[in-house]
């Protein structure tokens, strides 16, 4: 499956959207991205919302976790939208990359429900994440869905550990792609992973000159932004 060469990094917000909210996504198509790129976790009913931070401290100085409040206080609080609502919408571009946010090894019910909203709906996605075996068991679940593995080589955050870094497991969840922070992308690890029959995707290209670089080295899509969504 061919991506767009561009996705929109959770929703367009230089008009004053806030990041991951249904106006900044349709925003998004109005400003002619073809792809968004959003994050999934659970609500305290289990319905899948549209929220990157484990808790609201960052956007809305509340520091109660998102799986300890109701959709209608997500909502409330930071017009923070269900997945349904962001698939269901003809108002959204037709595709959109579900990071699914889990940092441990079980993750149940995640991914079902996650997957029970993808059923009902018809637009394009690709399923990515950090935790390779999140991606395992949506191969396990749903393998004609595209899977992408989210990677950086970045050793500051203790959580990235080295079996992420180094993408021991990435055999696991057999992806497609590989979701790659810009600046750790390389000649030659775009050869090592075509060789795998694996495209590689960078994140977050907000420099035009950086685009251009990535382009010409073999990227096939790249998650921005700001970066005008153009060939």
């Amino acid at each position: 499956m061919a991506l767009p060469r561009w996705q929109n990094h959770r929703g367009y917000r230089l008009k004053g959207a806030l990041e991951n909210t249904l106006e900044a996504f349709i925003t998004s198509k109005q400003q002619g991205y073809e792809m968004v790129e959003l994050d999934v976790q659970l609500s305290l009913e289990q319905i899948p919302v549209v929220c990157h931070d484990n808790d609201l401290q960052r956007v809305a100085s509340d520091s109660r976790r998102i799986g300890e409040l109701s959709v209608a206080e997500l909502h409330q609080l930071a017009a923070i939208p269900t997945l349904d609502q962001i698939l269901s919408s003809s108002e959204t571009p037709n595709w959109i990359n579900i990071e699914l946010k889990c940092s441990s090894f079980n993750s149940y019910p995640l991914e079902h429900r996650v997957l029970e909203v993808i059923n009902r709906n018809s637009k394009q996605v690709i399923l990515s994440s950090f935790n390779p075996f999140v991606l395992y068991r949506c191969y396990k679940f749903a393998p004609q869905i595209p899977r992408a593995l989210l990677v950086t080589l970045d050793r500051d955050d203790p959580a990235n550990r080295i079996y992420l870094r180094k993408m021991w497991f990435r055999a696991l969840c057999k992806p497609h792609y590989l979701n790659m922070e810009h600046r750790f992308i390389n000649p030659d690890l775009i050869a090592q992973m075509e060789h795998r029959g694996i495209k590689v995707v960078a994140w977050t290209v907000n420099e035009q000159v950086d685009a251009e670089k990535l382009q010409k080295m073999g990227v096939v899509s790249m998650i921005t932004d700001s970066l005008p969504p153009i060939s």
